[in-house]
């Protein structure tokens, strides 16, 4: 997971390998009832964010707000 020469770590393994979903799980980022997630902001959203928003693009491990 990281160069060994460097210490950064591998992102294209992590973006393959590590489903978005379980990273958000442990962040502590909580899943809607309709298969989103909220958002970590729920600050900047008129209602806090009360109905999951932040959409999870499955095709390529990517969320979308």
């Amino acid at each position: 997971m990281f160069s060994r020469s460097t210490g950064i770590p591998d992102m294209r393994f992590i973006n393959r390998e590590l489903p978005i979903i379980q990273v958000a799980l442990a962040l502590e980022i909580r899943p809607g009832q309709n298969g989103n997630l909220h958002c970590w902001h729920p600050d900047r959203h008129q209602h806090g964010d009360r109905t999951a928003s932040v959409g999870i693009r499955r095709s390529n491990n990517t969320v979308k707000c």
